[in-house]
C-alpha cells in the first residue's frame, strides 16, 4: 500500500492520468491496439479537469512553449496532409501515432513539473523494461518451440520472430531497455544482490540476441551507435575498470563482426542491404526494401518540386 501511496496523489485527474500512463508503457511493447484509446482516455480526463489557465501557466513555468507547438505543429500536418489526399484510408493509417504529438503537448506538458517526481518516472521505465524482456523472452520461446517441432531455423529470423510487433520497432524498444538496463547495473551494482545482478546480466543477453536475430537494419544500426557512445562513456570513466572496459569493447566489436558476417540466418539483411546499394546504379528499380527507399528519396525532390506549395496528402506519398 505504501508502495501506491508514494505514487498516486490527492488530484485524482492526475491518478488517472498516471494510470493510463503505467498501462501505456506496459501494452506498447506488445501492441498498438491500446495506444489510440489511451491517449483519447488522457485527453478526455484533461478536458474534464477543466483547468487551461493552470495548465498553460505549468506550460511556461517548464519553460516548455517551444516544444508544446512543436509536437503540435507534428500532430497538425498529417491532419492538414489527409484534406489533399486521394486515399484517405492510407492518409488515416498511422493516426493513432499523430495523435500522440497532440496529446503529449496537450497533457504531459500542463502538469505541474512537482508531480512527474523522479520516483514516478522511475516506475514508468522500470514497468516498460519488463514488459520489452517479457515480450523478448515470449518471441525467443516460441520461435525455439517452433524449431524444436519444425526444424525451420527461419523461425528466429526478422517478421517469423517478431509476430507481434514489426521488427523495427521491437529492435527499438529492446535496444532502450538494454541501455537503460546498462546504466542502472553500472551505476547501481554496489546495492544489488548477486541474484539481482545476474537476472539483470541474463536480461541483458536476451535482449542482445533478439535485437541480433530480428534483423532489423535501423535496429543494428542504432544499436551499434549507442553502443560507440557508452564505449566513449566507459573510457572516459574507467579510471581502475581499464580491464573491464577493454573486456567489453573487445566483446561488442566481436559480436559486431559476427552479426555483419554470420551466414547462420536465412538472409543476413545488413549483407544485402551493402549489395542493393552498390547494384542501385545497375538496377535503380530494384525491389528490395533499400533500393525502394533509395529510389523515394531521389524522386522526393522531382514530387516537392511539381506539387509546391501545399505537396502532396499524406495517403499518396
Amino acid at each position: 500500500m505504501n508502495y501506491l501511496k508514494d505514487l498516486f496523489t490527492n488530484n485524482w485527474h492526475f491518478n488517472i492520468f498516471y494510470a493510463l500512463l503505467l498501462l501505456a508503457v506496459v501494452t506498447l511493447p506488445l501492441t498498438t491496439y491500446l495506444m489510440l484509446p489511451i491517449a483519447l482516455l488522457m485527453l478526455l480526463n484533461g478536458v474534464v479537469e477543466w483547468n487551461w489557465k493552470e495548465k498553460w501557466q505549468n506550460v511556461k513555468d517548464r519553460k516548455a512553449i517551444p516544444a508544446f507547438y512543436f509536437f503540435l505543429s507534428i500532430c497538425l500536418v498529417p491532419i492538414i496532409g489527409f484534406f489533399f489526399s486521394y486515399n484517405k484510408s492510407r492518409a488515416l493509417s498511422a493516426f493513432d501515432c499523430n495523435f500522440w504529438f497532440f496529446v503529449a503537448p496537450a497533457v504531459f506538458l500542463t502538469y505541474s513539473r512537482n508531480l512527474f517526481t523522479v520516483r514516478r518516472i522511475r516506475v514508468a521505465l522500470k514497468w516498460f523494461s519488463v514488459s520489452t524482456i517479457v515480450h523478448a523472452c515470449i518471441l525467443l520461446g516460441v520461435a525455439t518451440y517452433k524449431l524444436y517441432k519444425t526444424g525451420d531455423s527461419s523461425s528466429f529470423y526478422y517478421i517469423k520472430l517478431s509476430f507481434l510487433r514489426h521488427p523495427s520497432y521491437v529492435a527499438m524498444y529492446s535496444t532502450f531497455t538494454f541501455f537503460l538496463l546498462l546504466y542502472f547495473i553500472h551505476h547501481y551494482h554496489r546495492h544489488l544482490s548477486k541474484a539481482t545482478l545476474c537476472l539483470l546480466v541474463f536480461a541483458l543477453l536476451i535482449l542482445l540476441v533478439l535485437v541480433v536475430f530480428l534483423q532489423s537494419k535501423a535496429g543494428i544500426l542504432v544499436f551499434g551507435i549507442l553502443v560507440m557512445i557508452w564505449s566513449c562513456y566507459l573510457i572516459y570513466h574507467a579510471k581502475r575498470k581499464l580491464l573491464w572496459t577493454a573486456l567489453f569493447l573487445t566483446l561488442i566489436l566481436g559480436l559486431g563482426q559476427l552479426v555483419f558476417r554470420t551466414d547462420l540466418l536465412p538472409v543476413n539483411r545488413l549483407q544485402e542491404t551493402v549489395s542493393q546499394v552498390k547494384n542501385h546504379k545497375q538496377h535503380p528499380y530494384g525491389h528490395g526494401s533499400s533500393e525502394i527507399r533509395l529510389t523515394v528519396w531521389k524522386s522526393s525532390w522531382e514530387v516537392c518540386r511539381k506539387n509546391l506549395p501545399w505537396g502532396v496528402g499524406s495517403g499518396d506519398v
